[in-house]
């Protein structure tokens, strides 16, 4: 395996087979079930930058460094690599988020661009609110996209290209976003200085605050 002074770049979950792939940065993916753990060599699209399992086509789509692989996975985890094909863009993507039968494949650096797709084969460029480093997360059952960017704003998008500005704040910095389907909320997680968790149970139309505390645990 590589050495653990790498960051993981990309994870994606495969709950029905109880796996998780991982990659950081390497030609290499690590496929972690609760059977067994192995290490699987990419070969085509330069380093794996990211990963996302799309269950709808029972497909692992492998985010490269110079492109995209599309691989079948099996019901024993065997990989079947189908398709290659070249990045929309050259530039480090992070993963593939899927929002109302479209496939966006989003940006790990500051931008206000990202691709989306029908197909997961041919992307066409799209515009975010504002240039930032975005994070999104997608409720299921909806399909509903949420972004949150390093720059204080909050959108969410139905249709993968036009978004509705839902929260901004230029003193704010968020870091992550995240679905919670028991509890059927987001949570966007902000950092500037001190934490700070805003969170939406109205499908990501409102944003109320909770200010976190730090303590000292003895």
């Amino acid at each position: 395996f590589p050495s653990h002074d790498t960051y993981i770049q990309g994870y994606t979950e495969i709950p029905h087979l109880d796996t998780i792939i991982t990659c950081r940065g390497t030609a290499f993916i690590q496929i972690m079930s609760t059977l067994n753990v192995s290490q699987v060599a990419i070969s085509g699209i330069g380093n794996c930058m990211g990963l996302t399992y799309v269950n709808t086509h029972k497909t692992l789509v492998i985010i490269g460094s110079t492109g995209l692989m599309l691989v079948a996975l099996g019901p024993d985890l065997t990989m079947s690599q189908f398709k290659v094909i070249a990045l929309p863009a050259a530039v480090t993507f992070d993963k593939i988020v899927i929002c109302n039968e479209k496939y966006m494949l989003v940006r790990k650096d500051s931008s206000d661009t990202y691709y989306y797709s029908t197909n997961l084969t041919t992307w066409t460029s799209a515009t975010l609110p504002e240039s930032a480093v975005w994070k999104f997360t997608a409720e299921q059952g909806t399909k509903r996209v949420i972004a949150a960017s390093s720059t204080g704003t909050i959108a969410y998008t139905d249709d993968a290209i036009n978004w509705t500005t839902a929260f901004g704040d230029i003193n704010s910095k968020f870091v992550n976003v995240k679905y919670f389907p028991d509890q059927k909320a987001f949570i966007a997680c902000d950092y500037n200085g001190t934490y700070n968790i805003l969170y939406s149970v109205d499908n990501g139309v409102s944003w109320p605050q909770i200010n976190i505390t730090p303590c000292l645990i003895s």
